[in-house]
């Protein structure tokens, strides 16, 4: 579970900017195929619950394309980034990148690349701007025939619904430590849905952050030629704004001047399943066995890559109509026949309502915080509590606005709590307090991102830290002891959505028997799959992963693995 959640934060981030990067901004083709040709159709519908169903289907390499609108073709290769193509160790100094005014005078202007994004180069400064709308800025600089390029800002439009679950406000700009500082929040607050110590999120929070500002804001270094007025960096080709004729130039695009992909058999697929509230539930993947086209209706036997399993679907339009059949998921579960779907989301919220899971009175209680109530409009809504040897602490997230940050520490500052200090900046405000054994802490980050936090440092669960025998009732798995020579035990209970979960983290001895699986196996849970110390699973309402690893490449605990269980159900 921890590998797929790195890899999922990780690949919105990385998917955002390239999206920006490969000119799609621009309305380029989906598939991005320069003739104009496209390559891949998107189907999304709802479910009576809010839950989304995304289906992308993309061309497979022996299959032949449909034809499409040449004229609208965006270029991939042309569309991102210049510099991104050359090679930083062989020319300029990717150092002077933030040294403005060191351009030449000569690039000075508005110049526009196939995908239609204008960037405007004035005395070393630089901004890059698609449909009217400024997305990017930076500096350049210029070195014989190099070109060095470091963006400085990027604005939270660029990153869309990805952007707006991390928080990002779609119309602020952000500088790599706002975005980094972004990303990491976006780390921390999933951290007990993932069953991840402390210590340990945030050494994976600030590796991907790295990872994903020098992407964005890394200089970058290539090689360029001006000639009359065309402007080439690498082989991204950009022609002076005013040069060609309005109809090579257009900062509109009907979507509906495209023409769609039609799937055809061996195309692969990925559907993308989703709570109402935007968490994924589940992912499956795999390829089209069979296309029956019936005029616009497409009804698409979908083939499962990790089951062999198949399941039809109707589409038409942009829209999915209906399944027939179960659906098999990446991670070996499965999902029931969610019935007939629509292309309109139900329901949404009014101005006011609240929405997602907030702690019962007798939680609030037991962390010194009863009566504290939901705030009114919050959204997204969840919590988790933490246990370990010596300390306990709840966690508490939604998505609110600066204007409840008086409700949130009104209740504290009325309510015998003393308020030990504050942090306050551009888009966010983190505020400090103590009352007896408890501490507490109300942050909100991103503008939007708020999380209360709750440490008891009375409430741990002993030497033995293990899991009481009516939690463990609660979650499937009654009767399960600590492992012999088990240390360092922490668990963690999470509610989000409409899943309750309990992950369980422990070590023990390497080279001992591990007794984990035989206890699923003998207390009525069926194991669906196994693979590298990892175990998946199933019981009547319940699902189930264990994984044992061996850290030695990780930290100095040679002679122990580490272990997790995390058992799932929905309320």
């Amino acid at each position: 579970m921890r590998c797929l959640g790195i890899i999922a934060i990780a690949a919105v981030i990385g998917f955002s900017f390239a999206a920006c990067d490969n000119g799609t901004t621009g309305g380029g083709n989906p598939g991005g195929d320069p003739t104009g040709n496209p390559t891949s159709a998107t189907y999304t519908s709802y479910d009576e619950d809010g839950n989304s169903y995304q289906l992308v289907i993309t061309k497979g390499t022996n299959n032949p394309g449909n034809g499409g609108n040449p004229g609208n073709g965006g270029d991939p290769g042309n569309g991102g980034n210049p510099g991104n193509g050359g090679d930083p160790g062989n020319g300029g100094d990717p150092g002077n990148g933030g040294n403005p005014g060191g351009g030449n005078s000569s690039l000075n202007g508005s110049w526009v690349n196939e995908s239609e994004e204008v960037w405007v180069f004035n005395n070393g400064n630089l901004t890059v701007s698609d449909n009217g709308d400024e997305f990017l800025r930076g500096t350049y600089t210029t070195s014989g025939s190099y070109i060095t390029i470091a963006f400085t800002q990027v604005k939270g439009s660029v990153f869309g619904s990805d952007g707006a679950d991390m928080g990002l406000s779609p119309n602020q700009w952000y500088t790599r430590q706002q975005m980094r500082s972004a990303i990491i929040s976006y780390f921390m607050n999933y951290a007990a849905i993932f069953g991840w110590s402390q210590s340990e999120a945030e050494e994976i929070a600030e590796e991907i952050a790295d990872e994903a500002v020098g992407e964005i804001f890394d200089p970058m270094t290539g090689t360029y030629t001006l000639s009359g007025n065309t402007l080439t960096i690498d082989d991204v080709v950009l022609t002076r704004s005013g040069s060609r004729s309005a109809g090579a130039v257009s900062f509109s695009r009907a979507a509906d001047s495209r023409a769609a992909y039609a799937p055809q058999s061996g195309d692969s697929y990925e559907l993308t399943i989703k709570s109402a509230n935007g968490t994924t539930i589940g992912t499956s993947t795999g390829y089209v066995a069979t296309v029956n086209v019936n005029g616009a209706v497409y009804t698409i036997t979908l083939q499962h890559d990790e089951s062999s399993n198949t399941v039809s679907v109707t589409v038409t339009g942009n829209g999915i109509s209906y399944f027939s059949g179960t659906i098999y998921l990446d991670n070996y579960q499965t999902r029931s026949n969610p019935g007939t779907l629509s292309g309109t989301k139900p329901g949404g919220n009014t101005p006011g309502s609240k929405t997602g899971v907030w702690p019962p009175n007798s939680v609030l209680a037991e962390f010194g915080i009863s009566g504290l109530s939901a705030p009114s409009g919050a959204t997204e809504m969840w919590y988790a509590i933490m246990t370990e040897e010596d300390r306990s602490l709840l966690q508490i997230h939604f998505d609110g606005s600066p204007a409840h940050d008086s409700a949130i520490t009104g209740y504290f500052t009325s309510n015998g709590w003393t308020e030990t200090g504050t942090l306050n900046g551009d888009g966010y405000y983190n505020a400090f307090y103590k009352k007896g054994d408890f501490s507490g802490a109300y942050m909100r980050t991103s503008g939007t991102s708020c999380a209360i936090q709750i440490e008891s440092s009375t409430g741990g669960g002993d030497p033995n830290n293990w899991p009481t025998a009516g939690i463990l009732a609660e979650y499937g798995l009654s009767g399960l002891s600590a492992p012999s020579g088990a240390i360092d035990v922490e668990y963690n209970r999470g509610w989000k959505d409409d899943v309750e979960s309990l992950a369980i983290m422990f070590k023990v001895p390497s080279g001992t028997t591990d007794s984990i699986p035989g206890y699923f196996t003998s207390h009525g849970w069926t194991q669906s799959a196994a693979s590298g110390g990892t175990y998946f699973f199933t019981k009547a309402g319940f699902s189930a992963i264990y994984t044992r690893l061996f850290r030695s490449s990780y930290d100095d605990d040679v002679d122990y693995d580490h272990c997790t269980i995390m058992s799932t159900k929905e309320r």
